[in-house]
């Protein structure tokens, strides 16, 4: 993926320089006009390179811009972190999440007859393989799911993650979710927790949506709720990619955590070699008496 992105920002390259220095003819012109908007659509500002003639400058400057482009993919695509990612401890409860859509695709059978149906489970929408089909998929287009983040956090954004529609088969994601909230929680036990806010994920937008949160003074949670109120019109199931929180962790708290384990453990050490040294006194005290 990451050699096929680099392969289409060379060509870009080239055919900007074929542009800038004027050797080519209309057709070249015109490729050059077609890769500066591909370019635009990459999110390369105009402001960037337009108005530059040196051929040299500009092919350093869109070097740097193919540069930042990789690095941005290489960071999650999105270059913030993710406190709802398996990998890095966080879990999806399992005793509160929706029942899990059953598709009847055989993954072993014999003579014909399946003996084992494969299904994803709930703890796929925490990891970051969002290929075609790799997907939790529940039962009709209102579901949800419980999520114990990596971290206790003050949430500030969440993103929800899809299959571009160039990578489905019918060219349409009928089975994404629309309507969706975020509720924050305090613990497992909770029915109803804060909510963070409602959102609308945008089937002809990019795949991967990051919305901010609005909640002024939001307190920090372990665990948060994604709920789904609707999807893009699939009649039997809603399937979730991934789902992503983002935040600033708490890293005075953690520091002031930390340093107060730090002193129980310093404190349990000091009485444990005062302790010791006084069964040795007490021992050289009974072994001088046992001499005497």
């Amino acid at each position: 993926m990451v050699g096929s992105v680099k392969l289409n920002m060379w060509r870009s390259c080239a055919a900007l320089r074929t542009y800038r220095s004027g050797d080519g003819d209309d057709n070249a012109a015109r490729g050059g006009d077609a890769r500066r908007a591909q370019l635009r659509s990459d999110g390369c500002a105009a402001s960037n390179w337009e108005g530059k003639s040196h051929p040299r400058h500009d092919f350093t400057e869109v070097y740097e811009i193919v540069n930042r482009a990789l690095q941005r993919y290489s960071e999650d695509r999105i270059g913030l972190v993710d406190y709802a990612l398996e990998s890095s401890g966080a879990s999806v409860l399992n005793t509160r999440c929706s029942e899990t859509y059953e598709t009847k695709t055989a993954l072993i059978s014999l003579f014909g007859v399946p003996l084992w149906y494969q299904s994803q489970s709930p703890r796929v929408i925490l990891q970051p393989d969002s290929n075609p089909g790799n997907c939790w998929a529940f039962r009709g287009s209102q579901g949800y799911a419980v999520i114990r983040l990596s971290s206790r956090i003050k949430p500030t954004s969440v993103t929800l993650d899809h299959i571009p529609r160039s990578l489905s088969p019918k060219s349409t994601i009928a089975s994404a979710p629309k309507e969706f909230s975020v509720y924050g929680l305090e613990e497992e036990t909770q029915k109803e927790g804060l909510l963070l806010g409602n959102f609308t994920y945008n089937q002809n937008g990019n795949p991967i949506q990051t919305f901010p949160l609005k909640v002024e003074n939001i307190s920090a949670f372990d665990l948060v709720e994604l709920r789904i109120q609707s999807n893009w019109g699939h009649p039997e199931y809603t399937c979730i990619y991934r789902f992503r929180v983002h935040a600033v962790e708490l890293l005075l708290g953690a520091s002031l955590k930390h340093v107060a384990t730090f002193r129980t453990t310093a404190s349990i050490f000091i009485m444990f070699v005062w302790w010791s040294r006084k069964c040795e006194s007490i021992d050289l005290f009974q072994s001088q008496l046992l001499r005497s």
